[in-house]
């Protein structure tokens, strides 16, 4: 009865996730510059301290400030738009999600309720 009461709670604030993970991007996307910088050539200890230490400054601008220092500068690496897009990170979520929906849920909603009966809708008062 709790968490039915909690979950019936919950909302989704689209805008206020979208801005967290705008923050985040920049951050996020330093992994893979990092990993194409180390292909081009580049020594990963001295790209990871790199971006380690611009980091420290903060995520506004970080992929510029990164591409115009001289060692990923030198290697000819900076993010790409695809580097920025949130979808690039969820790999096979979305395909996940799906299946859940359509194979398991119905399975598993069909047993819960012949196993229990329905749930009377309560107040719980604390």
């Amino acid at each position: 009865m709790l968490a039915t009461n909690v979950a019936a709670g919950l909302e989704v604030r689209e805008d206020t996730i979208g801005q967290h993970i705008a923050k985040a991007m920049p951050y996020l996307a330093t992994e893979r510059l990092l990993m194409r910088g180390v292909k081009a050539g580049g020594d990963r200890q001295q790209l990871h301290e790199v971006i380690r230490a611009q980091s420290l400054e903060g995520a506004d601008d970080l992929l510029d400030r990164l591409a115009r220092t001289r060692e990923f500068k030198q290697l000819g690496v900076r993010a790409t738009s695809e580097e920025l897009d949130p979808a690039a990170y969820v790999g096979r979520a979305p395909e996940q999600v799906d299946e859940f929906l359509d194979r398991v849920l119905p399975d598993l909603m069909r047993s819960i309720q012949a196993a229990a009966p329905a749930a009377a809708v309560a107040e719980v008062q604390v």
